[in-house]
């Protein structure tokens, strides 16, 4: 029996102004995966993220959640199904301390802080300093942090290890796979192909707003054409 697609994007067109972004977008995110999004600067995956979100409208085709036919919802109602979203700017406030932005969210059934500070020892350490004295990857940790004080029963990440040094990127790794053995459902788009071939169950590789190749990252792996064509390895 397959595992149900807890999102489901069923031939989806988005636009910028006139520009049409993404072309008869169709891929599921099963329940309990880790999915990757892959592709080139411009291909359309943060888009992709954007459109899941209501951020950017869908202009045709299908967005499902759960089952449910979630087309069209605002951003806020589309969060509230279960949904957290860490943005690629991190949206870290700059007066706001580690506490401070971990208590924003006052959610009944979401993660408390004991069990986001054991999970994340580096933000338990710097919980009184602010967003402007957090290096890089500190501003990442508590982005994913403060989006697990939600309890998403799927976490959507847009490029969570860009810019960070190789140490910190294998601080997030780790972090991810806790939260994968775990059981959280993930979406994540990544340039970091290491990255993303180690955590994900299943790749999708978006080329100019169409999904040219998915399937298990071995697979990815084994398609030289498939790597130099659309992501440029």
């Amino acid at each position: 029996m397959s595992t149900p697609s807890l999102l489901a994007l069923d031939a989806v067109d988005a636009f910028y102004d006139r520009s049409h972004v993404l072309q008869a977008l169709s891929m599921e995110v099963e329940s309990g995966t880790v999915v990757a999004l892959l592709g080139r600067n411009g291909a359309g995956k943060t888009t992709t993220l954007k459109t899941v979100m209501g951020i950017v409208p869908v202009r045709a085709g299908r967005l499902r959640f759960d089952g449910a036919d979630v087309t069209g919802l605002p951003t806020h109602r589309i969060a509230r199904l279960g949904i957290a979203y860490v943005p690629e700017d991190r949206g870290i406030f700059a007066s706001l301390t580690v506490h401070e932005h971990l208590t924003l969210a006052n959610v009944p059934d979401g993660w408390p802080l004991g069990r986001i500070y054991e999970a994340f020892p580096r933000l338990a350490e710097r919980r009184d300093h602010r967003g402007t004295q957090l290096s890089g990857g500190e501003q990442q940790m508590l982005s994913i942090a403060r989006a697990l004080t939600l309890a998403p029963r799927l976490l959507i990440l847009d490029e969570p290890t860009e810019g960070l040094a190789p140490v910190i990127v294998e601080e997030i790794a780790a972090i991810a796979g806790r939260l994968k053995t775990e059981g959280l459902t993930m979406l994540l788009v990544e340039q970091n192909y290491p990255f993303a071939a180690r955590i994900a169950d299943r790749v999708y590789v978006l080329g100019k707003g169409r999904i040219r190749w998915h399937g298990a990252p071995a697979a990815l792996d084994a398609d030289e054409e498939v790597k130099h064509t659309w992501l440029g390895i």
